[in-house]
Formats: C-alpha cells, sequence, structure tokens
C-alpha cells in the first residue's frame, strides 16, 4: 500500500491538465473507498493492548500517509469527496466503520 500511496501523492505534483484521462476524479473516488477501508481497526478491536495490530505502525500509517493521500483526494474531488465519505459514513455497518468514515473528514 505505501507504494501505492507514494505514486498517489507524486501524482499530485502533475497538472490535472498534463494528466491521462483515467487518472482523474473516478480514480479517485476509489482511492477515497480503498483508504477509508485501510483506515479501520480490525472487527475485533477493543483495545491497544488487546489487539493483534501495533498501534505505532497503524496510527503512524493512518495519520501520515492515509491523511495525505485523503487531502489530495479532496483537493480533486472537493464536495464530491465529502459525498462519498458521508456515504460511507451512512453505510457503516460497524463502529469501525464509522470512525474510519470520520477520521476521512477529520483528514481534511
Amino acid at each position: 500500500m505505501e507504494a501505492a500511496a507514494d505514486y498517489f501523492l507524486m501524482l499530485n505534483t502533475v497538472p490535472v491538465s498534463d494528466r491521462h484521462p483515467q487518472l482523474g476524479e473516478p480514480l479517485f473516488t476509489r482511492l477515497v473507498a480503498a483508504c477509508v477501508r485501510r483506515a479501520t481497526l480490525p472487527a475485533d478491536f477493543t483495545t491497544w493492548d488487546d489487539a493483534e495490530e501495533d498501534k505505532d505502525t497503524f496510527t503512524r500509517f493512518r495519520e501520515q500517509i492515509l491523511a495525505d493521500l485523503l487531502d489530495n483526494c479532496y483537493g480533486m474531488m472537493r464536495a464530491r469527496y465529502m459525498a462519498e465519505v458521508g456515504a460511507a459514513l451512512q453505510g457503516a455497518r460497524t463502529w469501525q466503520d464509522a470512525e474510519s468514515a470520520v477520521f476521512a473528514v477529520r483528514a481534511v
């Protein structure tokens, strides 16, 4: 995931008018969904003491890499970004899903 993140962060340095047409909003819409999924805590998460995932690793990846990616997506999509994240929040089946959608709002 980090290699893909690097690609999308570097893509942000290329003007939209110079990008291939497939590197537009539909791609960023899918990227938002992937980032929100990746930002979601495990389904069985209760505390970091009981988690299989390392807190520092998860938090660093989420707060640095995913937050930057989501900010880039927002820059590309604006209102559509909020609509996508809002839909993720409305469709949340668990508190972890809802929390990751709220994270996506906070990231921008």
